[in-house]
Formats: structure tokens, sequence, C-alpha cells
């Protein structure tokens, strides 16, 4: 089992139809199982336990695309950088005098 670190708010919903892209996450971790292909349960080495503030919460699903982890008691849909950039088809950019934000280029259009 690993262990992870998670950002918890309180008061917040963030849409489960949104997806975060997020630079400083570990972990990609989802709450919405539409956007997930076929959900599978973790093998020992691959289910983590994320802990933010004195609260914690187990990943035991994961999508058949491996780096994806469910549990619909997730604060968000998060895709972590890092996992992203690992996705061949997909080109991420930066450039802060355009927008303060990632562009995602996938299969020739813009997200």
């Amino acid at each position: 089992m690993l262990y992870g670190y998670a950002m918890s708010q309180s008061g917040y919903d963030i849409p489960h139809e949104w997806i975060l892209l997020e630079s400083c996450s570990t972990d990609s971790v989802f709450n919405n199982c539409s956007f997930l292909h076929s959900i599978v349960a973790c093998d020992d080495k691959e289910a983590i336990t994320m802990k933010s503030n004195d609260d914690s919460l187990e990943y035991f699903l994961k999508s058949t695309l491996k780096f994806f982890l469910y549990n619909e008691h997730s604060l968000a849909n998060i895709i972590s950088l890092f996992d992203l950039m690992r996705v061949p088809s997909i080109v991420i950019t930066l450039d802060s005098r355009e927008d303060p934000g990632f562009s995602v280029i996938f299969d020739a259009k813009l997200y």
C-alpha cells in the first residue's frame, strides 16, 4: 500500500463534470466513473491511501488506464501534469504571456 497527500477543502464542491489539471499532484484520482474506461481492483502495490489534514481516503479501484485511481468520494477529478505528460498524443503548453493556465491539445483539439 502506498501513501499520498492531497488538499482538502470544506464548504466548496467542485462539479463532478470538471477535470482539473494539477501541476503539484502526485496521483491522478477521479470521483466520476463516466470519465474512465473499465474500473478494476488495484493490486496491493497500486492501492493508495491519501491523507489530508486529519482525514484519509483509500483508493482500491483503478481504470484500466492504470494511472487513474477511482473513489466516488474524491474531492474532484484530478489529472496530475506528470501523468498527462506521459500520454504520447497530448501536447501541453504554458505561456504566461498569453494566459495564466495550461493549454492541452489532444486529437488536434485545444482544451
